[in-house]
């Protein structure tokens, strides 16, 4: 799998959007700008309802930055972390 990154630092309040079609655009407007399918995107997100159920609700895999936590497959406490589970996900690991 190749990985393709696309950096926001800023997004919409997706909990404020009423209901999941008006979220899925959210994300669905980087994975079109990237030109990669939904399934072969990560997003990277620090609210789990909003940013990791959204993702999910798009197709993409999510990974929940959760600083002072951690420790799950797909979770990590820090960025710096997020290469290592990357290539967990290129590996085929869940």
């Amino acid at each position: 799998m190749t990985i393709r990154a696309v950096v926001f630092d800023w997004g919409p309040r997706v909990e404020a959007m009423e209901g999941a079609a008006a979220v899925l655009p959210v994300f669905q407007r980087p994975v079109t700008a990237i030109g990669a399918p939904a399934e072969a995107t990560v997003s990277v997100g620090d609210d789990y309802r909003a940013d990791v159920a959204g993702a999910r609700r798009a197709g993409l895999k999510a990974i929940w930055l959760r600083p002072g936590g951690g420790g799950g497959p797909r979770e990590i406490a820090s960025l710096a972390e997020l290469p290592r589970v990357l290539r967990q996900l290129e590996g085929g690991e869940p």
